[in-house]
């Protein structure tokens, strides 16, 4: 039996690692699709379980079924992890003996303590001396249904501990690796954000709008956004406070785009956007809007005590990438269009080709 227990044991680990291997990303997926695959993931593990199970007497068998529905139960929920019990609680119907109604009723009461405990659960922060506790919570009910057959307390004398005791060895080994891979994949997410993100506007860099650039489509508006004297800002107020603007910019910029137009910061107090594919008229729409935002927001710069309000004003230049231009010359031409928007004055956008620009 105990052969046939360490073999369920040793199933269950491998299951948990190929499973751990589909977490790729960074938050952890709430999608329905990827809550379906969880759920048919944990009742195939559970099914798995149950084809090596270590039988005690005729017609009555254990194994580990119940750790992979609690841990689907702990991350996605009670009615996942019962709906992911039915196939498993099926085949155990099919196979009979005496010990179906117990094994009936050991899910039923594992899943129920599971629920009480569920809101207590931190996946993250809850410390493994805790998370043993946990386990030995979860499992206590596992096997105590054995007690309605005629020789329930001799088996359950013979059974209780040793079947607790891998059951909780069981999670904690499942969740060790589930956490770890975790761990893994939003450092690696972590560090991918960083590498594509400006730390102090919050926006894309320069970086990554040159890799975006490549995937730059025809009807596609680039456009390039300076603060106008900046340099007077930070020999003023200092460069703490022109720091505070870049932020403030950055937070405008993510307000007011829609989440399918990228912003960056390109260089200093330069900014660059993407508008993927803009109706004819809405690339001067945007870049007024814009403009003015940024006009007629005040800015709070200084300590909290000492705080002054700034009004900033940005010139904007903008072009259209077209099939025959390449990304780089593009960019050249928004470039252009932002120079000849603070050549005429500042605090005004140019459309590269276009005939008209603000007046201000």
């Amino acid at each position: 039996m105990l052969r046939t227990l360490l073999l369920n044991f040793s199933l269950l680990i491998t299951l948990a690692y190929l499973f751990s291997l589909t977490l790729r990303t960074w938050p952890l997926r709430q999608d329905l699709t990827f809550r379906a695959q969880a759920t048919l993931t944990a009742s195939l593990i559970a099914v798995v379980l149950l084809l090596q199970p270590a039988e005690v007497v005729p017609g009555v068998i254990i194994d580990m079924r119940p750790v992979p529905l609690v841990l689907l139960a702990l991350v996605y929920g009670v009615p996942a992890a019962v709906v992911a019990s039915v196939p498993m609680l099926l085949y155990r119907f099919a196979l009979g003996g005496p010990g179906v109604l117990p094994a009936f009723l050991s899910i039923a009461l594992i899943l129920l303590v599971t629920a009480a405990v569920r809101r207590h659960f931190d996946s993250e922060d809850l410390p493994w001396p805790h998370l043993a506790l946990l386990a030995l919570v979860l499992f206590s009910p596992n096997g105590l249904p054995i007690l309605l057959l005629p020789n329930g307390r001799e088996l359950l004398a013979q059974l209780y501990l040793p079947l607790l005791a891998l059951n909780v060895a069981g999670f904690l080994t499942a969740a060790v690796i589930l956490r770890d891979r975790l761990r893994l994949v939003r450092l690696n997410a972590l560090f991918q954000r960083q590498a594509q993100q400006d730390a102090l506007s919050g926006l894309l860099n320069r970086r990554q709008f040159e890799e975006d650039l490549l995937h730059l489509q025809p009807g596609d508006l680039v456009m390039m956004l300076d603060i106008d004297h900046f340099k007077r800002i930070n020999d003023t107020y200092g460069h703490a406070a022109g720091d505070q603007v870049i932020t403030a910019i950055g937070q405008l910029l993510r307000s007011t785009l829609r989440a399918s137009d990228p912003a960056y910061r390109y260089g200093g107090e330069e900014f660059a956007v993407i508008l993927h594919a803009p109706q004819s008229g809405s690339s001067e729409m945007i870049a007024e809007r814009l403009r003015s935002q940024i006009a007629q927001t005040p800015l709070l710069v200084g300590d909290e005590d000492s705080a002054v309000p700034l009004h900033i004003t940005a010139s904007l230049g903008g072009a259209r990438h077209t099939a025959s231009a390449e990304a780089q010359r593009t960019v050249a031409l928004a470039d252009q269009a932002l120079y000849q928007a603070k050549q005429e004055g500042r605090n005004r956008w140019v459309i590269h080709r276009e005939i008209s620009s603000s007046q201000i």
